[in-house]
């Protein structure tokens, strides 16, 4: 019977390095090209979602800051009010009202101008004449002349000299207030949005003014007004990351631009002045297509919470357009435009393509060249073991054992080396098994040992730095505990002794002050020594004065009270092991300890706190430690902007709660943690100052105190040249 060629090929010996070859170039020739054409088709379609994604996202970040910068001057005209309500601020007083308005601007920069409209025509502002922000001054109506005059203000509010006086000026017969008067009443008060203006002294600026009504005892006694700089928009729009030919602008139903990320597109220069443009009558192409569609399509926009309008071509070049109605405040009717060139989204992805195939090519060339390598590099290793078993075979043959049955001898290979390898092996086994099953029992009991060994060595070390850590923990909480103590104990006993008598003090002060009124209004006419004394003592002054002095003496005796209970509330002194504890307490009081290294220096301004308080449960723990762990993570933040040149270093604080946890997080905005370094950062004894500035426990011990004794998490999450967040996350109390 003659056999077939096909099991004559089988039977021949294939050479290794083909069998490894020829398989992993189809596989990888299958794969490239496969993977090559689906990254290719599913980029296309991800880029065009990913286009339509990114403008969302731009206008719904327009969108929150819009509502957050809107909201300041309902904030500033509400100040005013409650404090006129409250008495603390004399509307009637023109000094009060300047004092007030300065104060204002200062506290609140996004503001522009504060200003109050009397129902007599009287009329105080005090604004910046630019968008630097750079110059306040003040204008005040003067009832006499009729006019308006305009002060420069110094640092401190103090008028330095007359800048200009404006004739014929009575804010009664302004714009903005007859529209608040027709639209808003006593029984129905609201805010009222004034139409935008330009500002007078700087016609490139637009103003938004908002303006409410202003009653006295349910008398009408006139408005407070305060306006924002729609150049503040600007500069946030322009920020926004829409690409080199990205462009967002707002604008009103009636097309008149408001803000827009383009320089000097909003106003024009015309033969009457700096005046407001129409985004239809722009010189910016853009808008002048956006500005018509809107005008033809507007119906289409009404109460939509995003649309998206047909793709427009300007200059050969189709742009992406997303339209959104902002009504987010009554009486501003605005539209949110975002606009990116199709070319910036799609023209990357041929450039992606050809590199795409150009990367499958290469890859596939160096997939063929490597399997061709590889396949050398296993069949020479493969044939010189063949050959050196065979020679070490034939120089050992005398101590074979032939009734030795542990290893099964290897079966023939279809593949000439491994063949060889599997005859030349078969005839070591035999000699090698007893040598290897000696070896492999002398090394599995040194393994053993040295196991044991290492296991008492790690954990000798782990108790010896645990040990340590708590050492140290210890010492410093005893050394807190003394310290807080001894204050608390000098300081409160003085200070409760000035703050008892302080009130003592006033009634009797009060006696004699009015005994001498009564004296006065008795003996209108005392002798003239009397008079003469009456004169060197100046009673009056004092009168005037002995109130406010016992009033500041109040006040910081009571301030030097609430430090003495932050201390106390810090330490918990009076406390001792796991308690129902209210967290965001320990954080205040944290933070009234540190008030003054948050406080401006040399180095940097100063660093501002902002608090977002979600309501959360009282948490079962150890109030003195989980403090000790705010103030590590705080004093840290502090720290690293004393090295830092950061313009307006923040701290945010929040506290949450979920289902299982309560979380405190702890950001900043400082120059962040290396990547390479945040894995070391709760090790002991590992710190990045120098020698003698720091022990490198501060974190470590938190972290301990956190995991270790209270069952809980500490992260931390941290971007180089961004900052750092931290959270701390605690179980709830079952």
């Amino acid at each position: 019977m003659q056999t077939s060629p096909f099991f004559l090929s089988l039977r021949r010996k294939i050479p290794l390095s083909w069998l490894l070859t020829v398989p992993l170039v189809v596989q990888v020739t299958l794969a490239v090209t496969l993977t090559g054409w689906l990254a290719i088709r599913n980029t296309q379609e991800a880029v065009r979602d990913l286009a339509n994604q990114l403008g969302t996202e731009r206008m719904a970040r327009v969108e929150e800051y819009l509502i957050n910068y809107l909201n300041t001057p309902h904030r500033v005209n509400q100040i005013n009010i409650n404090a006129v309500r409250s008495g603390q601020l004399d509307i009637q007083d023109p000094s009060s009202r300047e004092r007030q308005f300065y104060d204002l601007l200062t506290l609140f920069p996004e503001i522009g101008n504060v200003a109050f409209a009397g129902v007599d025509g009287s009329f105080t502002a005090v604004q910046y004449e630019d968008e630097t922000r750079s110059e306040r001054v003040l204008q005040m109506a003067d009832l006499l002349t009729q006019s308006m005059i305009t002060y420069g203000l110094d640092e401190m509010g103090r008028r330095t000299s007359l800048l200009s006086s404006r004739a014929n000026f009575d804010v009664r017969t302004r714009e903005w207030y007859q529209e608040t008067l027709q639209q808003t009443t006593q029984e129905q008060p609201q805010a009222v949005w004034n139409p935008i203006f330009n500002l007078f002294g700087n016609p490139r600026i637009l103003v938004l003014p908002v303006s409410e009504l202003l009653y006295d005892n349910g008398e009408f006694i006139g408005m407070v007004s305060a306006r924002l700089y729609l150049s503040d928009v600007d500069e946030f729009l322009a920020q926004l990351d829409l690409g080199q030919g990205g462009k967002v602008f707002i604008m009103e139903r009636d097309g008149s631009l408001v803000a827009s990320s383009v320089p000097d597109t909003v106003t024009v220069e015309t033969s009457e002045g700096r005046q407001r443009v129409k985004a239809e009558d722009s010189d910016h192409e853009l808008m002048q297509e956006v500005g018509l569609l809107m005008r033809d399509r507007l119906s289409l926009l009404d109460s939509r919470p995003s649309q998206s309008a047909p793709d427009l071509a300007i200059n050969h070049e189709e742009q992406f357009i997303q339209i959104l109605p902002f009504a987010e405040e009554p009486g501003l009717d605005w539209f949110i435009v975002v606009a990116v060139p199709k070319s910036e989204v799609f023209g990357q992805i041929q450039a992606n393509s050809r590199n795409t195939i150009l990367l499958c090519v290469a890859g596939l060339i160096l997939a063929i060249g490597f399997g061709y390598y590889m396949a050398r590099r296993i069949a020479q290793p493969i044939l010189a073991l063949s050959q050196t078993s065979l020679a070490i075979a034939d120089d050992t043959q005398s101590l074979k054992n032939p009734d030795n049955q542990g290893l099964q001898p290897l079966p023939p290979s279809p593949i000439q080396e491994l063949d060889r390898v599997a005859h030349s092996f078969n005839q070591m086994t035999t000699i090698l098994q007893d040598a290897f099953q000696r070896l492999e029992n002398t090394n599995s009991e040194l393994e053993q040992r040295v196991g044991e060994r290492t296991s008492e060595l790690t954990q000798a070390l782990a108790n010896l730095k645990t040990a340590q850590m708590q050492l140290i923990q210890a010492e410093k909480m005893s050394s807190l505990e003394q310290l807080v103590g001894g204050i608390a104990h000098e300081i409160n006993n003085p200070v409760n002794f000035i703050y008892g008598n302080i009130q003592h003090t006033e009634e009797y002060a009060n006696s004699l002050l009015s005994i001498i009124q009564e004296y006065q209004r008795t003996y209108p006419k005392p002798p003239p020594e009397l008079l003469e004394h009456l004169e060197d003592a100046d009673l009056d002054f004092v009168q005037e004065d002995l109130p406010k002095l016992l009033y500041s003496m109040r006040v910081g005796s009571e301030r030097i009270k609430t430090i003495v209970a932050a201390l106390r509330i810090f330490a918990r002194l009076d406390e001792a092991g796991f308690k129902d504890t209210p967290l965001q307490e320990g954080l205040d009081s944290t933070l009234a300890i540190l008030t003054n290294q948050l406080k401006a220096n040399e180095k940097r301004p100063e660093i501002q706190i902002i608090k977002d308080y979600q309501p959360i449960p009282l948490v079962e723990c150890d109030p003195g430690q989980i403090n000790q762990v705010f103030l590590q993570i705080i004093t840290n933040a502090i720290e690293a902007f004393n090295e830092l040149e950061v313009n307006e270093p923040t701290l945010w604080i929040n506290t949450l709660a979920t289902e299982q946890d309560v979380m405190i997080q702890i950001a900043d905005n400082g120059g962040g943690i290396p990547e390479e370094i945040q894995g070391k950062i709760f090790d002991p004894f590992f710190t990045t100052k120098p020698v003698g500035h720091g022990t490198g426990l501060g974190l470590a011990i938190s972290y301990q105190i956190v995991v270790e004794q209270h069952g809980g998490n500490l992260t931390v999450d941290s971007t180089s040249d961004q900052g750092t967040k931290f959270t701390i996350t605690l179980p709830r109390k079952t």
